[in-house]
């Protein structure tokens, strides 16, 4: 039996949906719980709780995600400062380009994840599995 938050469209929106609407106090506590409430549900949590996690932080603001998961987002090459530099040149209606070190660093870090998901996968075919 699966049980959980499928990604369906129709099981994903009521979710989502009733974890924001539940969570109006815009406070970092309502952001927090609205996030862990729909990770608690269980199945595509993940994909659901990043909805939620969107609607709910472009409402509230920055200043109420709380600081702990702000400080654990690792997204090299690219910065928290510098993703925030692209919010704010965005909201000011203008274009900022990222330096073109990044994609050739990313075009690395990602080769290096698919080598590391290839070997998992071939690893997965031996016992104990």
């Amino acid at each position: 039996m699966n049980c959980g938050v499928s990604g369906y469209i129709y099981h994903t929106v009521p979710v989502y949906l009733h974890a924001w609407l539940s969570h109006q106090n815009s406070c970092q506590n309502d952001f927090r719980n609205a996030i862990v409430d729909v990770l608690r549900c269980g199945g595509d949590a993940d994909s659901t709780a990043a909805i939620v996690g969107g609607i709910i932080g472009a409402q509230v603001g920055l200043e109420q995600i709380p600081a702990a998961w702000r400080d654990q987002i690792i997204e090299w090459p690219r910065t928290v400062s510098w993703m925030q530099k692209v919010a704010h040149a965005a909201a000011e209606n203008r274009e900022m380009e990222a330096p073109i070190w990044f994609a050739f660093a990313t075009l690395g870090r990602n080769l290096l994840l698919l080598i590391v998901v290839i070997l998992h996968g071939f690893r997965r075919l031996l016992p104990p599995y």
